[in-house]
């Protein structure tokens, strides 16, 4: 009865449904069919870890940027996600959209974060090549900052800009790729949080 029920599920929604374990923790997914499934946690702690690894020269404070995170949101949030997944540990809910987006002549993803139902972050992926990284950086990010004596040509270094409460991460890993923080001392919180629980988890 329940394959039935599945089968039906999935023809007129278009989604599939899964839960599994993850480091300990259930996960639970809703995804287009064919959709590969993700690690939630791995990308949070992931970007969580590169943060803390940027070289001082490389981070920036910036007063003023024309990089608008709801903007970019506004505009995929219409459109439905490939896969979403949720999850419970004590201290809050999580909740993870995947977004892909055409862009151009190419496709662009966004990994969406929620926890509580606030934005945590954002992982933005733009198979560019890197060919975008210095023109999104001086161009949105930088925009109506000084940017005298600065160059952001070198590719090999991730950099950190700091906007009021905010932050971006931007690095060139094959493709351009930008990590958003809605509010750095709630997601270090969180991104604290989750860490001790997993390990509680695992142990």
């Amino acid at each position: 009865m329940t394959s039935i029920f599945n089968y039906f599920s999935i023809v007129f929604s278009g989604y599939q449904r899964k839960s599994k374990s993850i480091n300990g923790v259930k996960v639970h997914f809703k995804y287009k069919y064919g959709t590969e499934l993700f690690n939630p946690f791995k990308i949070l702690q992931d970007q969580f870890f590169k943060l803390q690894q940027v070289k001082e020269e490389f981070v920036f404070d910036v007063p003023d940027s024309n990089y608008s995170a709801d903007k970019i949101l506004n505009r995929i949030e219409q459109k439905n996600p490939r896969v979403s997944c949720w999850s419970a540990w004590v201290e809050g809910y999580l909740e993870v959209n995947r977004y892909v987006v055409k862009e151009g002549d190419r496709v662009t993803s966004f990994y969406i974060f929620f926890f509580e139902g606030e934005l945590l972050a954002f992982l933005h992926k733009k198979y560019d090549y890197g060919r975008e990284r210095k023109t999104i950086i001086e161009s949105e990010i930088m925009k109506g900052a000084d940017k005298r004596e600065v160059d952001f040509s070198n590719e090999d270094e991730p950099i950190v800009f700091k906007i009021h409460d905010k932050g971006i991460y931007v690095e060139k890993f094959v493709h351009t790729h930008l990590f958003f923080v809605a509010d750095t001392h709630n997601f270090e919180k969180v991104c604290k949080q989750m860490n001790g629980f997993l390990e509680q988890k695992i142990t």
